[in-house]
């Protein structure tokens, strides 16, 4: 029987062929996350079915029905392995390129490995902190799954890091000491990228954003070790080739919505005051 989980809904890039899956729920409790999918909502839908919904959206806005690359996001992903396995190897109908964004906390060596036999290109891994007593604050999660389970995924495809400098709680040092890490984890293919916290959206006051000198401090630290090292404050792939303000959210009764930074966190308030009294 095909396993179901539940879909807030798919996102289509306007600047190229690109799709984004976001699953809901998550196993972290981030005390600076303001991500909506943290929290479980949506359509419970089979991976046919989600495969089905990226095809038509696709045909509709872009007049073709395949992808250059859809990243499942979310949430948590690998809350659900059965559903993400299935889901991998039904998106290769679509697409060539399958990139799976994940917190590496459930990710283990077995199940990453069925999933690159499905046709897994990419993981971009959220890496919290390098102390475990760090990591245990923040999350909820010790940090020791998360840093083995990247250790075994780096020589074996490509991947990108992500971590947030959060002054007074992950500083510098703590950036250099996971970029110190990851150089020793004989990357196949890696790239280490630095972004803010952001104070204005965090849902505990636990920092301050930091300021433009701390975050070329970060990345002058965490070059030492990995050549490359990046600041980001935007979406990876919407970076690539120019800027973008808008994408078009599909929802998983058909409906396509476009919409902006100006209202998407407005709206998804509104989804999830919608899904409470349905």
């Amino acid at each position: 029987m095909e396993p179901e989980r539940l879909v807030a809904y798919a996102t289509l890039s306007e600047m190229r062929p690109r799709a984004w899956i976001t699953l809901p729920g998550c196993n972290f409790e981030c005390k600076g996350c303001f991500a909506i999918a943290k929290r479980a909502f949506g359509r419970s839908m089979k991976p046919s079915e989600l495969v089905l919904l990226l095809r038509e959206a696709c045909a509709k806005y872009y007049g073709r029905t395949s992808l250059e690359e859809v990243m499942i996001t979310g949430g948590e992903p690998f809350l659900d392995e059965e559903f993400l396995v299935s889901l991998v190897s039904s998106l290769r109908e679509i697409t060539s390129r399958i990139v799976i964004q994940t917190n590496a906390s459930r990710m283990t060596p077995e199940l990453l490995d069925r999933l690159m036999d499905e046709g897994l290109s990419e993981l971009v891994c959220d890496l919290k902190a390098w102390d475990d007593s760090i990591h245990r604050w923040y999350t909820g999660h010790s940090n020791h799954a998360v840093l083995n389970n990247i250790k075994y995924a780096c020589g074996r495809m490509k991947i990108t890091i992500n971590t947030l400098l959060i002054p007074g709680v992950v500083d510098v040092e703590e950036i250099e000491a996971m970029a110190r890490f990851l150089s020793q984890c004989d990357p196949k293919e890696l790239e280490y990228r630095i972004n803010p916290f952001r104070a204005d959206l965090s849902p505990e006051p636990i920092s301050r954003e930091p300021n433009d000198e701390e975050m070329k401090a970060a990345v002058r630290a965490a070059e030492k070790h990995l050549k490359g090292s990046v600041r980001s404050r935007s979406c990876l792939r919407e970076s690539e080739g120019g800027l973008t303000t808008h994408w078009i959210t599909v929802f998983p009764d058909g409906r396509m919505e476009r919409r902006g930074m100006e209202n998407y966190r407005e709206r998804n308030r509104t989804l999830l005051e919608e899904e409470s009294e349905g």
